[in-house]
């Protein structure tokens, strides 16, 4: 699931951020999100191989950095588009709402 590869992003940004829980996140927070998400995707798209990466990422589960590594090329495709897709959509959330729930993942 590659939404656990951004869940340190959450965590820096979202005081008392629960993996499970129900969350309220305001505009101004999810503003930063989307600059660190950016942030995070610049690094990964100058990344020729894992280990250059990792320095900057740090994931929730050991299955899940073992699986990224398998084929580094192909996660990594898959993450950028995962931003991508993401940032378009809190970004297009954001121009009607003021929050944005987390409902647990």
């Amino acid at each position: 699931m590659h939404i656990q590869y951004i869940e340190p992003i959450l965590e820096k940004f979202i005081d008392g951020y629960d993996h499970y829980s129900f969350m309220s996140i305001d505009k101004t927070t999810w503003q930063d999100i989307v600059v660190e998400l950016n942030n995070e995707k610049k690094i990964l798209n100058k990344s020729n191989n894992f280990d250059e990466f990792t320095r900057k990422l740090s994931f929730s589960f050991r299955d899940i950095e073992d699986n990224f590594t398998k084929d580094f090329e192909s996660s990594k495709a898959d993450l950028m588009k995962l931003i991508d897709d993401l940032v378009l959509w809190i970004r297009d959330t954001l121009k009607h709402h003021n929050k944005i729930a987390i409902l647990g993942m």
